[in-house]
């Protein structure tokens, strides 16, 4: 769970993608809930030659216009919870 401002998204970020050559996380559902939304990613690493992929839900949680926590979970549980 991310929970600390904008400079722990910024580390979050780096330790991501440091690691990959490139990285790439592609939004492939965004559906709403009552205090933000979840969004289903897939995540895909890329380093010599080879791709590593991993598929999450993101589910954010929005405050006054802002996001009050980003919390990724397993896909499969959470499409199970919203029925899709």
């Amino acid at each position: 769970m991310l929970n600390g401002g904008l400079p722990l998204v910024a580390q979050w970020y780096t330790e991501m993608t440091s690691p990959w050559e490139s990285f790439e996380a592609i939004v492939e559902e965004v559906h709403p809930t009552p205090g933000g939304l979840i969004g289903f990613l897939h995540l895909v690493g890329h380093r010599d030659g080879a791709a590593f992929d991993a598929r999450v839900a993101s589910v954010c949680q929005v405050r006054d216009g802002r996001i009050a926590s980003l919390v990724a979970r397993d896909i499969w549980d959470v499409r199970e919870e919203l029925g899709v």
